[in-house]
């Protein structure tokens, strides 16, 4: 069974805990009757007694914006794991030779590609340049391919982080755990 304390902490939410049914009940504590639902505010309710001081009911009550600011952060926190994984997980590109082929963006994926394309674009001697598809051994690439990688994959990173800061400036728009724990990352939100 759950028990509640009685007396509210000081952010209005009830010290609680799993007790077993043969134990007698602490003092100041009270036992949640099995036929009452929680609310998903709980542990921040609101507790109702009869005349023998047994819960009749817990009724929701607003969480307090620390609370609220918690799950935001959590959420945003989430979201901000799945922005980077997908940053990294990078895109496929169809090459000038129309061979289609997956480019990661890990870091180092996104300093290498940075450098080819600066000596691209300042080392106008050369007409291929080094670079490696995911998992693929080096290989020459033209300044159009190198390019379009560059571009492509800079294109797909700027729209997955526009993606998560309209998510971030959406959730700090809601007020409710509810609503907060119904966003979600593949929401149409652009």
């Amino acid at each position: 069974m759950k028990i509640i304390n009685l007396i509210p902490n000081e952010n209005g939410s009830y010290e609680n805990s799993t007790w077993e049914q043969d134990c007698p009940v602490p003092d100041g504590w009270v036992a949640i009757p099995d036929n009452i639902s929680i609310p998903d505010s709980f542990p921040f309710v609101k507790i109702e007694f009869n005349e023998n001081n047994e819960i009749i009911s817990l009724s929701e009550i607003p969480l307090p914006d620390d609370i609220i600011k918690q799950y935001k952060n959590r959420k945003k926190s989430i979201f901000s794991k799945r922005c980077s994984k997908e940053i990294k997980n990078g895109i496929d590109i169809i090459l000038s030779d129309q061979t289609k082929k997956h480019f990661s963006f890990m870091e180092t994926d996104q300093l290498n590609i940075l450098s080819v394309y600066y000596n691209v674009n300042y080392n106008k001697n050369n007409d291929n340049y080094l670079y490696h598809a995911d998992g693929e051994d080096y290989e020459l690439y033209s300044k159009e391919d190198i390019e379009t990688i560059f571009t492509k994959l800079n294109e797909n990173k700027n729209n997955i982080l526009l993606r998560y800061k309209k998510l971030c400036a959406y959730i700090d728009t809601l007020n409710t755990k509810e609503d907060i724990d119904n966003v979600d990352y593949d929401m149409d939100i652009l």
